[in-house]
């Protein structure tokens, strides 16, 4: 059976009619006299690579199981075949042999034979030369890309930045610029590409100089708070014993801020420094063109039908140009119009094919986005083959509708990414605008009757900042609310005794006892000689613990609001008093200021908020002047004046409280006080559960005489 399995492949081989058999295994003995017999040469142990390199030359094709024989698989040709076999000094046990196929497809490719140096030399050597091969034909690639993009470059706009041409290399250098400055030289082979440094390192480099003028600032303020003089205080009590210790305590108080503040501000920047230079010990070695021979990105598949819901990612991939992983351009192109891929969640929850999807790559600080539609072929009879063009989104021009080029068609998907990423300002050509070609237009693909379309979004980088050990607070936020809550309640405090010493003067004297009008008047001028001195007082206060203090102590406001709070109380009995002594009201009024009385005495004084209801006993007075009705025409010309709103100030407009409140305007219903409606309907609670305790009365009264009669 063996022996007919190999009679049968001899057979097959010799039926294609080669001169030499390359193989990549080891080839059995039957076999080899067989081809020998029909005059073929075999030659095994070949790598796959040379396999693959070799068919591609001679243009023939690799022939994986015997299967593949009943197809006829094409045969290679070359010019000539020829073995060689040297010796060398480094290898004296050792023979090399070489075949030499002359004659090929020239441009499939060629050999490079490299001999002269130690194996060690020749295999660098050999790196330089793979990599100089991939730049020359990515250049020559790129070349027919840009012709078919109708692109053109901006001259002059490769020069390097101001960054990288202030490199300095003096020991006053950072570390941050000077590893900044071995980026000063050609990573890609792109001309139009120009890398910027990593982004860690420029980060540390401006967070350098973020530190230095910090520090700049405060050595600044050090040397002026030095050179001013030590008795800078003003006023009776400067040069006094407690006002050196106060100046004393403030300026340890200040410096010690100013610390605390300059360590926090710090702070802020060093964890930046710190990550740069964890990025430089891991990366000792000098900045080369084969670290920049990959692009990395992130890569995230979102559906356009269920309002880009995430179907895929975010990954992260590296790409490394012209290899195994990359993919050509027109690979992916024709990859992206097989309309029958389907979703990569393979699940329930999208059932919608990729064309309905949206590819995104991100990378630096932008995003590619790739999509597809529906859309006409521009040209007839033109619809199977890759037709590209670009539409601008900011003056919606276009570039002509070009047929991709077999070179464009074989430029790596990566460094596709790669030069819109980094590209450098390409503008169309014959001067259709002056917009970027890569950023600021649309780059369109259609085949079949779809288009692909790839759009560039900005796209920030954020980094992870977290909060310091120490958690310190800026003095200069702390100085502004303390002035912003002074200047508050320096205005509480205007607003509050200016409407009491309006009420003052508006007190209603026509309802006083005729005998003590004069005494009244008389305690009426004294209270408003006491609330005046005490808004001075107030006020000056306010002022005086605003210059003895620190400039960021916001706790000390609150020794004014409370000794202002403790006022206000003594304000509201004072009223309760002098309208308990001064006025003569009936029953129902009285019974009413009484309960207001108690309860502006018993009531929440937790702020400043409540200051005008300290005084509403006196709009219970005039309450009390309306409740002789508005058939009493003489009471009602007797008490009749003006007082301000409640909650406002003295020049403000007025509301007639004693005129009935038929006669009012209604536009004035909206300004009166909150309290005062809130009184109105306590003193209809109040008679109304007044008249159901009557009624109460009434009926247990009535009860209790039927059942008197009954037992009579």
């Amino acid at each position: 059976m063996q022996q007919g399995f190999t009679e049968k492949l001899v057979q097959r081989i010799t039926g294609a009619g080669p001169n030499l058999v390359l193989a990549e295994k080891p080839v059995p003995r039957q076999v080899l006299e067989g081809l020998m017999r029909n005059g073929i040469a075999v030659a095994h142990g070949v790598k796959r690579s040379v396999i693959r390199a070799i068919a591609r030359c001679t243009g023939a094709e690799v022939v994986t199981s015997m299967d593949k024989f009943s197809d006829y698989p094409r045969t290679g040709t070359c010019a000539s075949l020829a073995v060689q076999t040297y010796e060398h000094p480094s290898l004296p046990e050792f023979r090399k042999s070489f075949f030499f196929l002359d004659g090929c497809i020239e441009e499939r490719g060629g050999t490079i034979v490299l001999r002269g140096d130690s194996f060690e030399r020749l295999a660098d050597i050999k790196q330089v030369v793979d990599l100089v091969i991939c730049l020359s034909y990515s250049m020559l690639l790129e070349s027919a890309l840009l012709i078919d993009e109708y692109a053109l470059a901006v001259p002059g706009q490769y020069e390097a930045g101001p960054a990288e041409q202030s490199v300095q290399t003096s020991e006053d250098a950072s570390l941050a610029q000077q590893a900044l400055g071995e980026y000063n030289i050609v990573l890609s082979s792109s001309p139009c590409v120009r890398i910027p440094p990593p982004h860690v390192l420029v980060c540390m480099r401006e967070k350098e100089l973020a530190i230095r003028a910090i520090s700049e600032k405060f050595d600044k303020m050090s040397a002026r708070r030095k050179d001013a003089p030590a008795g800078d205080s003003s006023g009776a009590g400067a040069g006094t014993g407690v006002s050196f210790l106060v100046s004393r305590q403030q300026g340890a108080a200040s410096s010690n801020r100013m610390q605390q503040q300059y360590e926090s501000e710090l702070a802020l920047h060093e964890s930046y420094i710190h990550e740069g230079k964890i990025f430089l010990r891991d990366n000792p070695y000098m900045v080369s063109l084969w670290d920049y021979q990959s692009i990395a990105v992130t890569y995230m598949v979102t559906c356009r039908k269920h309002d880009y819901m995430l179907c895929a990612g975010p990954q992260h991939h590296i790409i490394p140009f012209y290899t195994g992983t990359d993919a050509t351009l027109g690979e992916y192109l024709e990859m992206c119009f097989v309309l029958t891929a389907i979703c990569p969640t393979r699940s329930r929850r999208c059932a919608h094919p990729m064309y309905e999807h949206r590819h995104s790559y991100l990378h630096n600080n932008g995003r590619v986005d790739v999509t597809m539609d529906e859309y006409p072929c521009p040209i007839e009879r033109l619809s199977e083959v890759i037709l590209m063009w670009s539409e601008c989104t900011r003056c919606q021009k276009r570039t002509p509708v070009v047929r991709m080029s077999a070179e464009a068609w074989c430029y790596s998907f990566g460094k596709y990414l790669e030069l819109t990423f980094y590209n450098a300002h390409l503008r169309p050509r014959a001067g259709i605008c002056d917009h970027d070609l890569h950023k600021d237009f649309v780059r369109c693909f259609t085949l079949r009757n779809m288009v692909l379309r790839f759009s560039y979004s900005e796209f920030p980088i954020w980094s992870i900042a977290t909060p310091t050990m120490p958690l310190y607070f800026n003095v200069e936020i702390s100085i502004q609310l303390k002035d912003a809550e002074a200047a508050e309640l320096r205005k509480k405090m205007d607003g509050y005794y200016a409407s009491l010493l309006n009420r003052l003067e508006a007190f209603p004297l026509e309802l006083v006892f005729a005998d003590k009008v004069d005494e009244c008047r008389h305690v009426l001028s004294a209270l408003s000689a006491r609330a005046s001195t005490e808004r001075v007082y107030f006020q000056q206060t306010l002022e005086q613990t605003l210059r003895n203090t620190h400039p960021a102590d916001t706790l000390v406001i609150v020794v004014v609001y409370e000794a202002l709070q403790s006022k206000v109380v003594e304000w509201n009995l004072q009223f309760s008093q002098l309208v308990q002594s001064f006025i003569q009201l009936d029953a129902s009024s009285r019974a009413t200021s009484s309960a207001a009385a108690k309860r502006q005495a018993a009531g929440d004084t937790t702020g400043l908020g409540h200051e005008i209801d300290s005084l509403e006993i006196i709009d219970e007075l005039h309450s009390a002047a309306d409740h002789y009705g508005p058939g009493d025409t003489s009471v009602h010309d007797s008490t009749r004046f003006d007082m301000p709103r409640l909650a406002s100030s003295p020049s403000s407009s007025v509301v007639d409280l004693a005129q009935p409140k038929s006669h009012q305007d209604e536009s004035a219903e909206p300004d009166m006080s909150r309290l005062h409606r809130r009184l109105s309907m306590k003193m209809m609670r109040q008679e109304r559960e007044r008249q159901e305790r009557l009624q109460e009365r009434h009926r247990r009264a009535a009860e209790q005489d039927e059942r008197n009669r009954a037992k009579g």
